[in-house]
């Protein structure tokens, strides 16, 4: 388990090294930040929360055609229990649960058919201000019920339980409640002791360990027991908030238009700056960094913890930056492929301002504050979306040259033409489902999420375009013999077509396709 030096010392955590150009560049930008405070655009800030919404609204229901869990809670964490054609998000996690053998709902831990990290849905839920103690319609209970059966995370990774434990801080779990982790069971406090380890030495593949940071601190701040911990989980957040500086300074040297091209090329501090982070030139990479940070230090701050006045100032002028870049390079973004980066983006941005309201004493947002960002996409009408997302009069020059934009994945003609010849064939509730470029889904409206047909492009292979039925749960894995017995019929009817039943695939659970020549008519 976790060493003591690890576990019960506040050992600083400081995951990069800088050079001798960003050291001196940081060094001034320590003193730009004590000789000039700045203030929250609050105007650009305005816009760019409407942005972020109403492009969603354009998305929203391809987004949800297509989504699996771990991009359907995103949707909770950016845009709040939304109204959606009648109903709340919310209501939609139904589909995704199983029922345990006393018929109680549950949602698997640490799959790709559940929460894809552990606790999840739960802690971007509590985030938006869902009341976990509501009932939640067509689930039959509420969040908190939801997960009292969900304790079997089927992971003891440290770095991986970061959503858990910031979601059992809120709902006010004591330190002995039990979890079932691979070899046995542990606590709230042996996931503490695994976190903490992780977080020293465990990978950054969660979110540049932000959340696992977010669930420590929360952790330590409001479970009775787990105080000790308190001096580490700051340790913690002011490394994560020294990087943030990094990035508030990479965002004020791209800014300038005289400068950006030198500093933005290989050699350019703004370069440098980014190579250290591990982030692109895309401008959604530097959103999803704004957006992770300012979530974090928002939600500590709220806990007591210190956030020094240059990490205040390093927030501001963060989300100065992307606020008033969001114009000229959302409407340049694939949203739909992206969304996940700007939902996190608005979460802050919309906590941002309470934040520096109360500041510096801490302001811990309430439910109701929590929630009040929260979109009704019934609402917003198509002209009201089409003004919001219409392009400046005068662009934003200072940003000409400081970002691209993540590629685009378009779906190739030769694709496009076989789902098109479906869709005209196929009745309305088989029409082709999602927006990723290379499949789609086609699922009855009766059929839980992990059943259901997909076309699927296999660009570059001979057999290019597959039919196939896919079973992508233990919950319809009792289908298995089924979709195995069809295979000699399924050949039978395609008899110059390669057929063939994958029992191994997707977890043992299996299926079932029919490949074509890329020659063969859409």
């Amino acid at each position: 388990m976790c060493e003591a030096s690890a576990c019960d010392s506040a050992l600083p955590w400081w995951p990069v090294e800088l050079d001798e150009a960003e050291l001196e560049a940081v060094s001034a930008f320590y003193d730009e930040l004590e000789a000039e405070p700045c203030a929250l655009d609050e105007t650009a800030a305005r816009r760019a929360d409407a942005m972020i919404a109403a492009a969603m609204q354009r998305h929203l229901g391809e987004i949800m055609d297509g989504a699996v869990l771990s991009h359907y809670c995103h949707l909770l964490n950016g845009w709040g229990d939304a109204m959606w054609r009648g109903h709340r998000l919310a209501e939609g996690l139904a589909s995704f649960c199983r029922g345990d053998a006393d018929g109680h709902p549950y949602l698997v831990q640490y799959d790709r058919d559940g929460d894809f990290h552990p606790g999840q849905t739960l802690a971007y839920a509590v985030m938006a201000g869902v009341d976990p103690d509501a009932p939640v319609a067509g689930l039959g209970c509420s969040l908190r019920a939801l997960y009292e059966h969900s304790r079997t995370l089927q992971t003891d990774e440290g770095a991986e339980l970061g959503h858990l434990l910031f979601a059992l801080a809120h709902l006010g779990v004591d330190v002995s409640t039990r979890f079932a982790v691979p070899g046995g069971h542990t606590d709230v406090a042996g996931l503490m002791e695994r976190a903490i380890e992780g977080h020293h030495h465990g990978h950054f593949r969660v979110c540049r360990k932000v959340h696992l940071t977010e669930g420590i601190c929360a952790a330590a701040a409001m479970i009775p027991g787990l105080e000790s911990h308190r001096a580490q989980a700051q340790a913690f957040l002011d490394g994560q908030l020294d990087l943030m500086l990094l990035l508030a300074l990479a965002l004020e040297r791209g800014r300038d238009p005289e400068h950006a091209a030198e500093r933005v090329a290989p050699g350019g501090i703004v370069h440098a700056l980014r190579q250290t982070l591990a982030v692109a030139d895309h401008f959604e990479d530097h959103v999803f960094l704004a957006g992770h940070y300012i979530e974090l230090a928002v939600f500590a701050g709220g806990m007591g913890y210190e956030i020094s006045p240059h990490h205040r100032d390093a927030m501001v002028r963060i989300a100065n930056a992307i606020d008033q870049a969001i114009p000229t390079w959302l409407p340049r973004s694939p949203f739909a492929e992206q969304f996940l980066f700007y939902g996190h983006y608005r979460r802050a941005l919309t906590l941002l301002p309470g934040f520096l309201r109360a500041y510096p004493q801490p302001w811990a947002p309430s439910p109701a504050e929590r929630a009040a960002f929260t979109v009704d996409f019934d609402a917003l009408a198509a002209d009201e979306v089409a003004r919001t997302l219409a392009p400046l009069e005068t662009p934003a020059r200072a940003w000409s040259g400081a970002f691209t934009t993540a590629p685009a994945k378009t779906m190739r003609p030769e694709f496009a033409a076989v789902v098109d010849a479906f869709a005209a064939l196929a009745p309305a509730e088989l029409a082709p489902r999602g927006f990723r470029s290379h499949f789609r889904h086609i699922r009855p409206a009766a059929w839980p999420f992990a059943l259901h047909y997909e076309l699927l492009d296999y660009d570059g292979h001979a057999q290019a375009f597959t039919l196939e039925i896919h079973l992508e749960s233990d919950a319809v894995r009792p289908l298995r013999e089924t979709l195995a017995a069809l295979l000699e019929p399924v050949r039978a009817r395609f008899p110059e077509r390669y057929v063939d039943w994958e029992p191994h695939w997707g977890r043992e659970r299996g299926r079932l396709r029919v490949a074509m020549h890329e020659e063969t008519p859409p």
